[in-house]
């Protein structure tokens, strides 16, 4: 190597020496919550070499890192002087369960407008239903409000139909978003003649290699028989919802030993995994915080 290359390559290492890298990476763990199919929509190559223009600013915006980025790769052309946007609510799943004497089903609503005015949530929602007057996420920064809900018996073994919309309120302003619709199905008080499981337990909750692990016991109460005992681990079949109850997946059938130990892995990608994990025998809860569940995307 001759002196002009090695004088080159010193100055290339004392620059990065003097300003590093900033800390933004074309990593799948930045593309699936961003909603970016390339690397050069945020870079200058498919390489990831540099960075595109407002990149960095994005990716440090108040709103958070990735609604920053999202913004930043979904741009809105700038609205007319003085005109007016409808306001949009975020989705949210389509199905939600809740058991009657459980603690209240709980559904954010985060709601989004141009010119920031002022909104309120509408609609129909089962008796009993509420929902509150909008506040500022503190983690979003957007208006969001919450329909809270704790069913009776008499509601028990029925679905009901949400619809939403998001209404502009104040002088001149009468906009209102498009609807959001969800199911909400109520299931019935715990059984008696199932209350031979005491407690259930998650003793681990982990999100590793695109796997949610989890790890538990069941316990039985005292005057359990070895054939009661026997017949309810072969039919141990639970709700996995996120702590909100956000349904995770499909009702999950528990393989246990004979002293009630059990582990379940179920595949789940980054946006699909709960913060925190809740399970529901026959209206048992047990809830646990998923390790390394990624803050900015697991479901609340």
């Amino acid at each position: 190597m001759n002196t002009k290359k090695i004088l080159r390559k010193a100055s290339l290492i004392s620059f990065l020496l003097v300003n590093p890298l900033p800390p933004v990476f074309a990593m799948p763990s930045y593309m699936a919550p961003t909603g970016a199919t390339s690397c050069d929509q945020c870079h200058l190559d498919n390489f990831g070499s540099g960075y595109r223009p407002g990149v960095l600013a994005a990716s440090a915006s108040p709103l958070g890192k990735f609604p920053g980025l999202i913004a930043f790769l979904n741009p809105k052309p700038p609205a007319p002087v003085g005109a007016n946007t409808k306001p949009a609510l975020h989705p949210i799943d389509s199905q939600w369960h809740i058991t009657v004497n459980e603690a209240p089903l709980s559904i954010p609503l985060r709601i989004s407008d141009a010119e920031d005015d002022n909104v309120v949530i509408k609609g129909s929602v089962p008796f009993g239903a509420s929902v509150s007057v909008p506040t500022t996420d503190p983690q979003s920064h957007l208006p969001i409000a919450f329909l809270t809900w704790k069913p009776t018996a008499t509601q028990a073994g029925k679905s009901y139909t949400l619809t939403l919309t998001a209404n502009e309120i104040g002088t001149g302003r009468n906009l209102v978003s498009s609807a959001l619709t969800a199911t909400v199905t109520v299931w019935p008080a715990r059984n008696n003649t199932l209350k031979n499981v005491n407690q259930l337990i998650i003793q681990r909750a982990q999100w590793s290699n695109e796997q949610l692990l989890l790890a538990g016991k069941v316990l039985f109460n005292s005057n359990v028989t070895a054939a009661q005992r026997s017949n309810l681990l072969a039919s141990l079949k639970v709700n996995l919802t996120s702590k909100n109850g956000l349904v995770i997946d499909s009702p999950q059938t528990l393989s246990a030993d004979s002293n009630g130990n059990w582990t379940k892995s179920i595949a789940l990608n980054a946006s699909q995994v709960p913060c925190v994990a809740k399970i529901n025998y026959d209206g048992l809860i047990a809830t646990r915080t998923v390790k390394l569940a990624q803050v900015e995307t697991c479901l609340p």
